[in-house]
């Protein structure tokens, strides 16, 4: 099956490295990104744990939760009748497509069930978490990279706004001297006693080193900013949140906006699991798997 899903042709799950670095090279360029490090990786953490609690999940006794949000958030998940244990969540492959391009079979790989091949609407069901089988992936690493941009900023900014001195020094035996007395400075001396010969007649000895701190110092904003990318988030997974960086006051409107925008997000994946939970009940009978939301405390089922 290859067929236009999220904006680009992509063949069927699992994707090959060569098509998700064409997907990524999309939003992260060659010559900025700040994949593979610390900063990166918590901020995917992070996201990702704020993207799973979005919703409430029940699921049968027997299936593993972790197992179960991991695939499901990575864009979707099969539930087959696999032979001896019934109906249960599985890492698989999709293949076939009917009138409407959608798959018609699941291929699954595991090395305990024998089956491994399923048949959509009969013994096995796919349930998506958005209609086009995108998961939270893709915006999660796009807005962890944003925030890891902004700690890089942060630091950067604050390390280029510390005050600093200039010593003028005659020779290495004055430097050395000045190196020790600002060793003593910042381990918390109050005083430090030099030879008056080390200060020259022109009072030049020492110089301040000032490069405008003030107009320089934008860590401030940076925090703002990283605010703001973090509420963007939240709108895009459906977290109602409010514009706690402006500085004015928030007049209802604006709050009623943000939760409308929110809860169109999450509307879209609600339908989209209920869809897959429907069908599943459907072959499965009255199996215990649900989705809550619990800004409204509404059980969808």
């Amino acid at each position: 099956m290859n067929i236009w899903k999220a904006g680009f042709i992509m063949n069927s799950p699992p994707f090959t490295y060569n098509e998700l670095n064409n997907c990524e090279s999309r939003i992260y360029t060659s010559a900025l990104h700040t994949h593979d490090n610390i900063a990166f990786k918590k901020y995917q953490d992070q996201l990702f744990n704020i993207a799973v609690a979005r919703f409430d999940w029940e699921l049968p006794e027997t299936w593993d939760r972790g197992f179960f949000l991991e695939l499901l958030y990575t864009g979707w998940i099969s539930i087959v009748n696999a032979p001896g244990f019934g109906w249960i969540p599985q890492l698989s492959t999709l293949s076939g497509y009917n009138i409407y391009y959608e798959p018609t079979r699941v291929l699954i790989s595991s090395p305990i069930i024998k089956k491994k091949q399923y048949r959509i609407g009969y013994d096995a069901v796919v349930i998506k978490l958005h209609p086009n089988f995108t998961g939270f992936w893709g915006i999660i690493n796009s807005y962890a990279d944003k925030l890891a941009l902004c700690d890089e900023c942060s630091v950067s900014n604050l390390y280029a706004s510390r005050l600093a001195y200039l010593f003028f020094a005659e020779n290495t035996r004055e430097a050395e001297t000045f190196k020790a007395a600002v060793d003593k400075i910042t381990s918390g001396n109050v005083s430090v006693v030099l030879d008056k010969k080390v200060r020259s007649d022109d009072n030049k000895t020492v110089d301040t080193f000032l490069n405008n701190l003030s107009v320089n110092f934008i860590a401030p904003d940076i925090q703002n900013l990283h605010r703001t990318i973090l509420n963007a988030f939240c709108t895009d997974i459906g977290v109602t949140n409010a514009n706690t960086v402006k500085k004015e006051r928030l007049i209802t409107a604006e709050v009623n906006a943000n939760g409308n925008e929110t809860d169109v997000n999450a509307r879209i994946i609600i339908d989209s699991v209920n869809e897959g939970i429907a069908q599943l009940k459907k072959l499965a009978g009255n199996i215990n798997l649900s989705i809550s939301d619990p800004y409204n405390k509404e059980v969808l089922e």
